[in-house]
């Protein structure tokens, strides 16, 4: 949900002196509900004019791609039909489930995302949400904080704390910088400081909005910054190219990455292949709903040995704000077949949609 959307698509209590209790023969169409409804607050261009309208929160730019293109078509209608209230917003936004057919609501609702003027923006309807370990497709604004715990071979313990920034460029393009800390418990000594430091970017290659799919590709370059003979880090670039997708099947939703992890050196750092499949279910639109998910992940090297390693991982994603901009999600990976890289791994991470409100609010 963008942050006050409820407050952004207000439609004004005139839209309630102009429908209540009226009813037409024929559905109106959307620049006659606009014109009607949305115009005293939102201006004609959709750029807003809360002048005299006693509106004491901030109006979006509906002209704005990155705003009407970034949410689901469901935050609208809900928003529209329920009240700002209802998805945790401003309650200046009024509910027209009585007002409006739902018809009219989603003339409406067509008129006001076409605005946008731009092509290539994703829809909204595509932002899928992010499991633990494959990476979604749709480009994002996100701050992530992302805790593991590994349990190791020969009493080797491992905890891992990453904070990683996601930022879009343009329509279809995106950034995302990580950062990891470790540190690492042996037998003999416990060592602790920075990891590998990576930047990533990712790039929209196609989207089907209503078949609800769409694919992507990545390169991440991984670089040495952390300490190697501390066991810290790799001693190595690396390049991770990454090919992605995603479809929405009913209520459950599948992405897919196959990834490439090519070290300059590879004496350091082996040359692997990854095949990861997530699948989650979803039990509403609503992004508050708690989400179960499965991931399985085929690792196969391919130099030296062929160790190969099958990995499950089970989780569970919920909302920690009732719009659903910051969520968490938890699970545990564990070995099933091949070469145990680990006995296990339990993994947590805090998502937050940074441009759709605070952390606490």
């Amino acid at each position: 949900m963008g942050k006050h959307l409820g407050q952004r698509l207000c439609l004004g209590s005139i839209f309630v002196l102009l429908l209540g209790g009226t009813s037409w023969s024929a559905p109106l169409d959307g620049p006659t509900l606009y014109e009607g409804a949305c115009e005293s607050c939102h201006g004609t261009d959709g750029r807003g004019s809360p002048e005299g309208t006693g509106l004491i929160v901030p109006l979006p730019d509906f002209t704005d791609c990155s705003f009407s293109s970034s949410e689901p078509t469901s935050d609208w209608t809900d928003v529209i039909t329920n009240g700002g209230a209802f998805m945790g917003l401003s309650d200046q936004m009024p509910a027209f489930d009585e007002a409006l057919s739902p018809e009219e609501i989603w003339t409406v609702l067509t008129y006001v995302r076409n605005f946008c003027q731009e092509e290539g923006w994703p829809s909204g309807d595509l932002n899928f949400h992010k499991t633990l370990f494959t990476s979604k497709a749709f480009p994002e604004n996100e701050a992530v904080l992302k805790q593991e715990f590994i349990k190791g071979k020969k009493g080797t313990k491992e905890w891992t704390t990453t904070l990683s920034h996601e930022q879009r460029l343009g329509a279809r393009g995106e950034w995302e910088l990580s950062l990891p800390y470790i540190v690492r418990e042996t037998r003999e000594k416990t060592t602790a400081g920075p990891g590998d430091l990576s930047l990533e970017y990712k790039h929209v290659l196609s989207t089907h909005t209503e078949k609800r799919a769409l694919t992507a590709a990545t390169l991440e370059v991984v670089f040495p910054s952390g300490d190697r003979d501390r066991g810290l880090g790799d001693g190595t670039f690396k390049f991770e190219p990454s090919f992605l997708s995603a479809i929405a099947l009913h209520q459950f939703v599948f992405q897919n990455q196959i990834q490439a992890v090519l070290p300059l050196d590879e004496d350091r750092a082996d040359r692997q292949m990854r095949y990861r499949l997530a699948g989650s279910y979803m039990p509403s639109l609503l992004r508050r709903d708690l989400v179960p998910s499965l991931e399985v992940e085929f690792r196969h090297n391919l130099q030296g040995e062929s160790n190969e390693v099958l990995l499950l991982t089970p989780q569970l994603y919920t909302s920690l704000r009732f719009r659903g901009h910051v969520a968490l999600r938890i699970g545990a990976q564990i070995p099933i077949a091949g070469t145990d890289p680990f006995h296990y791994r339990i993994g947590a991470a805090l998502v937050w949609e940074y441009l759709e409100g605070g952390l606490w609010w």
